[in-house]
């Protein structure tokens, strides 16, 4: 199931879907997002069952799952493999990967806006828990 839809995206989230890409690329996109944020959750999410959660959580996942679809849509799904283009050339074929960046995060290709979506709503939390 997915955490957002384009719709969402665009009307709650207020973000920017480019017209070169369709809806199916929405949900290829956001599965991928919705991975990353699963991961950096340890799971919670999946384990707790995202319906199960407050309210402000969910919201709080919905708008990491976004933040994290604008960086990808932005500088390419590349991104989670730490690579970023830093110049292309097309005369004489030129293509150079710059080093990875931590973007602000401690994770290369996670946006730092995804952290601070997910920094308060207690699912970043790795420790023993309690059943």
């Amino acid at each position: 199931m997915p955490y957002v839809d384009l719709t969402y995206y665009l009307d709650t989230y207020g973000g920017d879907w480019p017209s070169n890409l369709s809806s199916e690329d929405f949900n290829k996109i956001e599965s991928r997002a919705a991975s990353v944020i699963d991961s950096l959750t340890n799971l919670n999410i999946q384990t707790y069952g995202f319906e199960n959660l407050h309210p402000l959580i969910q919201d709080s996942v919905k708008k990491a799952v976004c933040a994290q679809i604008e960086f990808m849509v932005k500088n390419g799904t590349d991104v989670l493999h730490g690579a970023q283009l830093s110049s292309v050339g097309i005369g004489g074929f030129n293509y150079q990967v710059s080093s990875a960046s931590n973007n602000g995060t401690s994770f290369p290709g996670i946006s730092p806006e995804v952290m601070l979506h997910l920094s308060s709503s207690g699912l970043l939390y790795a420790g023993v828990k309690a059943l």
